[in-house]
């Protein structure tokens, strides 16, 4: 586990972070839109 998790670990955080900014972006363009648009 450790010799599997040890070397791709910077490559999972990356794609992680990635992930999550993305999905990030796409609440808050989703949730800005509306509260946008009614405004």
């Amino acid at each position: 586990f450790g010799s599997f998790f040890g070397p791709s670990q910077p490559v999972v955080a990356k794609r992680v972070i990635e992930e999550s900014r993305a999905m990030l972006d796409l609440h808050l363009i989703s949730a800005s839109g509306p509260k946008a648009s009614s405004q």
